[in-house]
């Protein structure tokens, strides 16, 4: 990991509420998620509920006022879309499976790598680019330590996920503009934050280039944002191409992903434990 650039730490943040003071009005409730579904589990009500919904839509806004489609795709996906996006083996012992053959999705960008399987752009219609909400589902398998408690780590959260469909000569240029826009929101909601790259045995299988942008919450960094570029490891697979405009035959299309951002850790971040 290599930390390139850390912004926002002389900042005070006015906005926190303890997490002691949200469980006693029973904001966050992870007893009753607990008895209800299980460890890790919990219910989100009131003011809480509120904020998280309104960072939401503020996220979403932000995006889409910046050339982003909103898109809400399916929370399932089939075997087919699983293994072209990686989600197997990547997220493999990671997530829900139903008993038809389905799978709950751990991130937005899985089903987004299926919108546009099997077809064929012109180029002049790249690059296109989506934010996509969704809840992750994810079993997160192992044991937990402290690092890992309360909303830090949890079964089911809600994110962002911008998407992005571009040519193989500007997928680079293209990830550096969707890092600085993700790092531009993380500015605008007041946190202070550092952008790490990952190195490949921290990286996802099909990622080529990771960034990783973290918040200071405390004594601690939390990720609130991963940002790849898959170039054709995901296409490939799921068959998207696109025809140059001098001609030839149709060329994959690279693909960028990247969380913009992830919850509840920005609630944590902007209003403590």
């Amino acid at each position: 990991m290599v930390s390139l650039c850390v912004w926002g730490a002389d900042i005070m943040n006015v906005q926190i509420i303890s997490l002691r003071l949200i469980r006693r009005n029973k904001l966050i409730d992870f007893a009753a998620g607990a008895k209800t579904t299980g460890s890790k589990f919990y219910f989100l009500t009131g003011e809480d509920a509120l904020r998280e919904w309104q960072l939401i839509n503020t996220m979403i806004n932000f995006h889409t006022e910046r050339g982003y489609t909103f898109v809400i795709p399916p929370y399932l996906v089939n075997e087919a879309t699983a293994k072209a996006s990686g989600m197997i083996p990547d997220f493999d012992g990671d997530f829900y499976a139903t008993t038809d053959n389905l799978f709950l999705i751990p991130t937005a960008e899985k089903p987004m790598v299926g919108f546009h399987s099997n077809e064929i752009f012109q180029e002049d219609e790249l690059p296109k680019k989506y934010v996509a909400f969704s809840p992750c589902f994810r079993k997160e398998a192992g044991s937990y330590g402290k690092r890992d408690k309360g909303l830090r780590r949890v079964h089911i959260f809600h994110k962002i996920e911008l998407f992005e469909l571009c040519t193989p000569d500007n997928s680079y240029a293209e990830l550096d503009k969707m890092v600085e826009q993700v790092c531009a929101l993380t500015e605008a909601l007041g946190l202070e934050y550092r952008v790490v790259e990952l190195e490949e045995k921290d990286r996802s299988p099909v990622a080529c280039k990771t960034f990783d942008i973290e918040v200071k919450h405390q004594d601690e960094w939390l990720e609130v944002s991963s940002i790849s570029n898959t170039e054709d490891r995901q296409s490939k697979p799921a068959l998207i191409r696109y025809r140059p405009q001098n001609g030839g035959k149709p060329v994959k299309v690279h693909l960028l992903n990247g969380s913009g951002l992830a919850l509840p850790r920005v609630m944590l971040a902007l209003f403590g434990e």
